[in-house]
This record gives structure tokens, C-alpha cells and sequence, in this order.
């Protein structure tokens, strides 16, 4: 919470100081003129610096950019109330999010918790200070309406918010009082008190950008120098050098210390200055002036015109393909065709019919692009239908994104929405197919098999997860306003954040219990959701609470659509509502810590799909006990692998150093897991949790390796049932089948070096295979090669047990 707000308050501090600064270089434009005209433009500054919000217009004079804060991603905050999003920051991914640590967080954090320290001390020492005027100011004489006057002051000046009260010191001559009293009345009059108390609580708020207090001493500055001419206006001209006179008499010698809260009378000099020069203008004069300005407020309050074009925030489906290259069999139908999201900020997603959910691209990014260029796109333009090819002639505007393999164009006309698909071919862009888009229909059926395509076994698949939330019926009344996810540690959590009516009662709805069941069913490891209102009432629903009232487990009621269907007709005659239920973790209890260990790393990596077996191998490099809390920091090897036609197939996997955190009172119950950053933070992160003497083992990727890969491949035997001689001979074929003129074992090793090396995978298989196959006594190549691996395999094996 106290993260989001300080993040928003820098946000508006960088807009507001460009609106500062246009302020600053207009009142020199402005110096011949009233001060009222440079003192009403700080009213756009101060909505700036406190409205968040606003709206869009072709007038303004702000960049486009408007937010270079960098927001962090935990926790990931979510918000597509009308399509299927992921957010622009929202890397999407297939498995379960780890823990890293980001010194941009923290330093976040830490500037966050420094900026609510002085608000709150600049808040205290405002209330301090006008608590101790008012003790000051008890023994005022008060002399008629709302005028004192106190021997404790030495300027007169307002204080008070709801009923202000002018105080004048003891010592001001007879003939002033009548000047000073219209001019603090003039105050009062124009709310000024008001809008100086309303200053200085955003100055509280903001006190750690300079152009801040910059403008907060220049708009109070302009503040009294628009009174002064006000006093001046209704006494006329005649009166200027008596009151000038009385403005020196009063500050002449003395130092003001007031409240923040209440009006100094300072800088005397400047204007007695603007006094003096002061000269109402013509009224034409005034009424372009007025114009102008108002021109220039407006352009600094709204922002500038977005590049969100009619097609962002939608989903669409192909309509019709009129365009398909000829050289490739494989072609779409409409029913067979992909279907697209664009978020409002222009991030393009895709889902296949055969794909599990939306899967994300990345952003368009508009380029300049003409027909004829879309047209040398395209290898058999002469089928591009006329209808089409005339749509092109009236180009909106271009939108690319490339992924790994391809790029997508979206084109859009006055008429029509077009997605291009295609590939690089040397240096040439190919189109290899176009899709006509149609919107589809805002409202949206679900169906059983809507929901099961999002099931996921982490609730850190942020597109699974968010596609399940958008796809939910809830209440009517309800405002369904985005998702938050506690991925770093368990118990894992989903907030569901909605606006509508605060009576608990209805929060209670049974929709929002079938919902919450549907969730955990659909999540594997979701084990806590809250539904949040208002910030104001909030909903709990835990796993192990709720499969206690169903009397089973209910990740296992979405394995098939049947199973399913079954299963809602079962929850929606169930109530399950319980804020005090917690969640156990049942670990066995032979060998606990290894068995921890193992089940933390399957917990965190398991994706196994069909066909396919998930295994892991870990050595353990640390082990820190301190009090209930654990620490192990290991290299663990993760493979998801398959059964081929010719051995074991890989899939997915991992290898990197981890560190696992378990609490122990009685078992051990796992707390945190954590990677290191890929790439350039992989090191910083080692050295940084990693005790220094295993580090420079936690960073040798390869010095476990092939040991570890072995022990891998021997699980996956097993389990998959696999024929491992007949792999190994046709592997040890392979390495033996070229170079056909060497006799030199190692040069068919090096020719054939990843059928030698998968040979290698296989571990203690191998060792059999070579004690079964090598001639001994006989120099054959064969033999020759199946001895060098036995050196190999001796030496892999003896690094994994020292």
C-alpha cells in the first residue's frame, strides 16, 4: 500500500514539474502584468500535484511520456476488466515464479518509508507550531469582529481556517490599521487561508522535489502581491505611497517566525516594488490575456493524445483469411485460425485452438508503412483480393511486434482490422498469411471447456490465473477492478479486488463461494483467496478449510470436463466461509530434510505433460541451521523429459543454484525458494546469499552437471520403461559411423560428439553396457570407444561423490 502511494506521488511529482516550470518561464512573460493572472496559474500546478488523473487533449503541452518510474513487479497487480490482459510490466510465464532479489525494490522501498517519515514530521512540526501561535496569541486584545491585536507579534497576519481572525501587533500606527485590516480581509475574502493550508499539505506531500518548494514560495509571493493590488484597486492609486510606507514600517528591523500555516507578510521590498509600477490594464488588454491563459491552463491540465488506437482493449477473431502463401502445405481455416487480444496499451497476445491460454507476444510499436511495402511483402500478391488490396489504400496506421520466429503487422484501415503474420527470409520480410479481424462479441459465454483451458498448476501462471478471474460471473453490483498474486512465498495467495455495496451480507453471496472452489479446483497450488471491496470488507477462503467441508481434494475435480461439470453441480449447494483456517504441509517423515528438499524443487518446476516425466537432482553445497528456520543451498538440476523412439527426449529444464528456506518444529515446512537472476545479475545474486565458501561452487555451473543429468536420466528410465540397451547400442552405432578412414577412437568421438555425450547421460546404464559389449583383450573400435567412456563416466561420477 505504502509502496503504490509513493510511487503515485512520484508520478505526479514529474508531471507537475513541467507544469512548474512552463509556470515559472510564463510569470516573466507576465512581469508587467497583475499578479492575479501568474497567481490563478498555480491552481493547474496544485491539481497536478495532487489529482492523479485526467484527461486527454490535442492543447497539451506535457510529453507523451509521463511516467518514468519504473514499478516493480511484486506484488504483481493485474487489471482487465474487459479482455484478457496481462499488464505492460507482466512477464508471462509456464511455471511457478521464484524469488529474486531486485535492489530497485528495495531501494523503492527504503525511499518510500523515508518519504512517509518527513511527511509525517513535516505534518507534526505544521500542527506543533500553530498550536504553539495560538498558546501565544491567548492574551489578544480583541478589538471588533474578527481583529486583534497582541504585543507578542511583530506583523500582522490570518490565522484559522473556518473562522480566521486577522491579528495586528500592538505597536501599528492608528493610520495603518485600516490598511492592514482590508488587506487581511482581502485574504480572507479570496480564500486565501484556505489555499494556503491546502498548499502546504501538498508541499508535505512532495517536500522532495525542489521545484515543489519552489513553486509553494513563488505562488505565495504572487498570492500577496495580487492582495496588494487588490487594496490598492479599491483605495485607488492616490493611496499607494501611504501604504507602501506602512508595508516598510511593519517589517523594518524585525524577523518574522510564524506557523506554515498561517500568512507572512515577507519580502517587503518586491512589493512595495509591484505597488508602486502597479496599473490596471486596458480592458482589452485583460480580456486576450484571460484568453491566453486560459488556453495555457487548459493545456497544462489535460494530457496529451495517446497512440491507443480504436482496436486496443479488444479481442478479435478471424473473420475471413484473404491472404495465404502458396509454397507452404499447411494452411488455417477460420475455425482453425488463432484468435488475438490487444490491451489498451497495445500488447498483442495470441491463442491457437490447440494452445492452453493466451500466450503474449509483446508490444506494437507503430512503424511507417505504405501499401506498397505490405504489397513486396508478399510472394503471391496477385491473390490478394481486390476488396483488400483497396481497403490498403486508406492505412490508418501500422503496428509491428516480433517474437523468436516471426513478426505480426496489424494494419488498420477506415474500415477494417488486419493481422499479418509472417517470417524473415534473409533480409526481406514474408507475409505468410492475412487475417481479417472481427471484434468479438463483448458478451461472453462460458463453458466448462472455457475454463478448463486456463488450468494451471501455478497460481504464478499470470495469464491462466487472470483468464480463469475474466471468465468468473460474479455479482452485478460488483465492479470487477483486477487481480493481485502472493507468489514469493506460501501460503500462495489470489486477491480478487472489486468496488460495489459495503454490506457484508451481500459479500457473502454464494456466487463468490462457487467461485472461490472453481479457483482452487482450476489452481493446484493456490492455497488462500480473498475477495476485497472497497478496501473496506474482505472475504477468506482457504484450501484446506474448504476440501474439509467437500470431504476431497479438488485440484483432481478438473482433470476431465465430466469430472468437472460434476463437480460445480456439487459446490453450488455448498457454503464455505472461514477467516481462521490455515494451511498445513504434509511432508513424510522418513529422511525429512531430503524429502523436503525434493518435494520444494518438484513443487516449484514441476510441468509435466503428457507423455512426459519430471525429475530432479540436487547437491546439497550448505547447510545453515539458525533456531526453527533452515537454510540449504544446493545445485539443482530440473528435466522434463520424454520418451522417444530412440531414448529420452528433453523437454524443459533448469540448472542453477537455489537456496531453500524451511521452518522445523516437528517437520520441516517450506518457507521461500530462491534463483538468481539470469544473465548479468547471476553472479551479484550468488555472492550476495550465497556463504563465501560455496560460492565459487554455486557459480561453476558445469562441475556438477553431467553427474547430476545421470541421475536424472536414471529416474526417467524407470519411470518411463525404457529400453536402454537398444538405445545405447544404436547411440554407440552412431558414434562409431564416421570418420570411416580413422583409426583413432577420438576422432569418431569428435565427429559424433552428442550421440557420445547422450550415451554419457545415461550413468550407471552405461557402466553395464560397456561391461556387457567391450572385447576385452581385443583392440577392436568398438572396444576403443567404450573405454574412453568408462575413464569419462569414472571421472563424472567421482566429481559427484566428493
Amino acid at each position: 500500500m505504502l509502496r503504490e502511494l509513493f510511487l503515485g506521488i512520484l508520478d505526479m511529482s514529474y508531471v507537475a514539474s513541467i507544469v512548474i516550470l512552463v509556470i515559472v518561464i510564463a510569470r516573466l512573460f507576465l512581469k508587467r502584468m497583475p499578479k492575479k493572472y501568474s497567481y490563478l496559474l498555480w491552481v493547474v500546478a496544485l491539481v497536478r500535484l495532487t489529482i492523479p488523473f485526467t484527461f486527454e487533449s490535442v492543447f497539451s503541452l506535457l510529453p507523451k511520456s509521463q511516467s518514468p518510474i519504473a514499478m516493480s513487479s511484486s506484488p504483481i497487480i493485474l487489471n482487465a476488466p474487459n479482455t484478457i490482459l496481462p499488464s505492460r510490466s507482466l512477464q508471462v510465464t509456464t511455471g511457478s515464479p521464484m524469488y529474486s532479489f531486485d535492489p530497485v525494490d528495495l531501494m523503492i522501498d527504503i525511499g518510500a518509508l523515508i518519504w512517509i517519515m518527513v511527511f509525517a514530521f513535516m505534518i507534526i512540526y505544521g500542527v506543533f507550531s500553530y498550536a504553539k501561535m495560538k498558546r501565544k496569541l491567548h492574551a489578544s486584545i480583541h478589538i471588533v469582529e474578527n481583529i486583534y491585536k497582541s504585543d507578542k507579534i511583530e506583523t500582522p497576519f490570518v490565522l484559522g481556517l473556518f473562522k480566521p481572525k486577522i491579528y495586528m501587533p500592538s505597536h501599528v500606527e492608528e493610520g495603518a490599521e485600516k490598511y492592514i485590516v482590508l488587506h487581511e480581509s482581502t485574504h480572507i475574502k479570496r480564500k486565501d487561508h484556505i489555499v494556503r493550508l491546502f498548499s502546504y499539505l501538498v508541499l508535505c506531500l512532495h517536500w522532495f522535489n525542489p521545484l515543489v518548494w519552489l513553486a509553494f514560495i513563488l505562488s505565495e509571493r504572487d498570492m500577496e502581491m495580487a492582495c496588494d493590488e487588490s487594496v490598492i484597486d479599491k483605495l485607488g492609486v492616490e493611496s499607494k505611497k501611504s501604504y507602501s510606507q506602512t508595508l516598510l514600517n511593519l517589517t523594518v528591523g524585525r524577523k518574522l517566525k510564524l506557523s506554515p500555516l498561517a500568512f507572512s507578510e515577507g519580502d517587503t521590498k518586491s512589493r512595495i516594488k509591484n505597488i508602486l509600477k502597479f496599473k490596471k490594464p486596458k480592458y482589452y488588454v485583460a480580456f486576450v490575456l484571460v484568453i491566453l491563459l486560459t488556453i495555457l491552463g487548459f493545456s497544462l491540465l489535460t494530457n496529451p493524445l495517446s497512440d491507443k488506437s480504436d482496436f486496443t482493449g479488444k479481442s478479435y477473431y478471424v473473420g475471413q483469411i484473404p491472404y495465404s502463401s502458396l509454397e507452404y502445405s499447411f494452411a488455417y481455416t477460420k475455425e482453425t485460425a488463432p484468435s488475438f487480444t490487444i490491451s489498451s496499451d497495445n500488447q498483442l497476445l495470441t491463442s491457437s485452438s490447440d494452445s492452453t491460454g493466451w500466450q503474449l507476444v509483446g508490444g506494437l510499436g507503430k512503424v511507417d508503412t505504405t501499401k506498397s511495402e505490405i504489397l513486396s511483402m508478399l510472394n503471391f500478391k496477385e491473390t490478394l483480393s481486390e476488396a483488400v488490396s483497396g481497403q490498403l489504400n486508406d492505412i490508418k496506421g501500422v503496428y509491428q511486434v516480433d517474437d523468436e520466429e516471426h513478426f505480426y503487422l496489424v494494419v488498420e484501415t477506415t474500415n477494417n482490422l488486419y493481422m499479418m503474420q509472417g517470417f524473415y527470409e534473409q533480409d526481406r520480410m514474408v507475409i505468410r498469411w492475412i487475417f481479417d479481424l472481427e471484434e468479438m462479441d463483448e458478451v461472453k459465454i462460458v463453458t466448462s471447456s472455457d475454463l478448463l483451458k486456463y488450468r494451471t498448476p501455478y497460481v504464478g501462471d499470470n495469464v491462466s490465473v487472470l483468464s480463469i478471474v475474466n471468465l468468473l460471473d460474479f455479482p452485478d453490483e460488483y465492479t470487477y477492478e483486477g487481480i493481485e498474486l502472493k507468489t514469493d512465498s506460501e501460503p500462495y495467495g489470489l486477491t480478487v479486488n472489486f468496488t460495489g455495496p459495503n454490506g457484508s451480507d451481500a459479500l457473502k453471496s454464494p456466487v463468490f463461494n462457487v467461485n472461490a472452489y472453481i479457483l482452487l479446483s482450476l489452481i493446484e497450488n493456490l492455497d488462500t483467496i480473498t475477495f476485497h471491496v472497497n478496501d473496506t470488507l474482505t472475504m477468506y477462503y482457504f484450501r484446506g478449510n474448504m476440501e474439509e467441508n467437500l470431504g476431497y481434494e479438488v485440484w483432481p475435480m478438473s482433470e476431465s470436463t465430466d469430472k468437472f461439470e460434476d463437480f460445480i453441480e456439487d459446490i453450488t449447494s455448498v457454503t464455505a466461509y472461514d477467516s481462521d483456517t490455515s494451511v498445513e504441509t504434509h511432508l513424510a517423515s522418513d529422511n525429512p530434510l531430503e524429502l523436503a528438499i525434493h518435494d520444494a524443487i518438484m513443487r516449484m518446476n514441476d510441468v509435466r505433460s503428457e507423455n512426459s516425466v519430471s525429475v530432479e537432482s540436487h547437491v546439497i553445497l550448505d547447510v545453515d541451521i539458525k533456531g526453527d528456520e533452515t537454510d540449504v543451498y544446493l545445485m539443482v538440476l530440473f528435466l522434463e523429459l520424454e520418451k522417444g523412439s530412440d531414448g529420452l527426449k528433453t523437454v524443459s529444464g533448469s540448472h542453477m543454484p537455489v537456496k531453500l528456506t524451511f521452518n522445523y518444529s516437528d517437520k520441516y515446512e517450506f518457507v521461500e525458494f530462491w534463483r538468481p537472476r539470469d544473465g548479468a545479475g547471476f553472479v551479484e545474486d550468488v555472492r550476495l546469499l550465497f556463504p563465501d565458501d560455496v560460492e565459487n561452487l554455486a557459480m561453476d555451473t558445469q562441475l556438477f552437471v553431467m553427474s547430476q543429468t545421470q541421475s536424472c536420466y536414471e529416474q526417467a528410465v524407470e519411470a518411463l520403461n525404457i529400453d536402454v540397451n537398444r538405445v545405447l547400442e544404436s547411440l554407440t552405432n552412431e558414434v562409431m559411423s564416421s570418420p570411416k578412414t580413422s583409426s583413432n577412437p577420438q576422432d569418431y568421438i569428435d565427429d559424433n560428439y552428442i550421440s557420445y555425450r547422450e550415451m554419457m547421460y545415461y550413468g550407471t546404464y552405461t557402466l553395464e553396457f560397456i561391461e556387457e559389449n567391450r572385447t576385452r583383450h581385443v583392440e577392436d573400435l568398438k572396444t576403443k570407444i567404450l573405454e574412453l567412456m568408462l575413464e569419462d563416466l569414472t571421472i563424472s561420477i567421482e566429481t559427484y561423490t566428493s
